[in-house]
């Protein structure tokens, strides 16, 4: 029987969850779970996430299972942790499966010895998704041929944004470079081959 919390103490959204420390995140340079690992004492800041929403799908005396819909940069780990707290007890994750990373979906995923049994066959294309959809979420800019060329002889083009960014830079729709703003110039960090 799944039990949906839309709302309680621990989902309150935005709210701030402290990472673990077994985690990638820089300290100082250095990943925290390096640091974790040779003892060092150390802290995370907070971050601000929301979680959506939380069901529990099933439970027994000493587990639950948890689906759970959230933000970038949610902790499920730090979840799982703050969860047994509030009931005033411990908790660790067993397993963690994700279903879904905004645009990318596990019903879209195949196997990996799916993947080896392929190679570089022509059936790949029908599993390899667009360019677009992985950088969805970064300005695309239209460009003509003369700047698109520029672009994939390294050279910086004229910028008609002057915050400093990253943005997409495509010509007739097909994906050209990913461009650094600065200081009134887009600088192409990638370079895109795409007929």
């Amino acid at each position: 029987m799944r039990k949906s919390y839309k709302s309680s103490p621990i989902l309150e959204a935005p709210s701030n969850k402290r990472p673990p420390l077994y985690s990638a995140i820089h300290v100082n340079g250095k990943r925290a779970y390096d640091l974790a690992r040779q003892g060092e004492v150390f802290e995370l800041p907070s971050r601000s996430v929301t979680i959506e929403s939380l069901e529990l799908i099933e439970s027994d005396e000493d587990s639950a299972i948890f689906e759970v819909t959230c933000s970038k940069g949610t902790y499920v780990r730090s979840l799982a942790r703050d969860i047994a707290l509030k009931l005033g007890t411990y908790g660790h994750l067993i397993s963690l499966r994700r279903q879904m990373a905004t645009p990318f979906h596990e019903k879209d995923a195949i196997l990996l010895d799916s993947l080896l049994n392929i190679g570089h066959k022509v059936e790949l294309e029908a599993h390899v998704l667009p360019l677009q959809g992985a950088l969805a979420d970064i300005l695309a800019l239209e460009v003509g041929h003369e700047e698109a060329a520029a672009l994939h002889h390294g050279r910086p083009i004229p910028s008609p944004l002057m915050d400093e960014r990253i943005v997409l830079l495509t010509c007739n729709t097909i994906p050209q470079a990913l461009g650094r703003v600065e200081a009134g110039l887009i600088k192409p960090i990638r370079v895109f081959n795409l007929k």
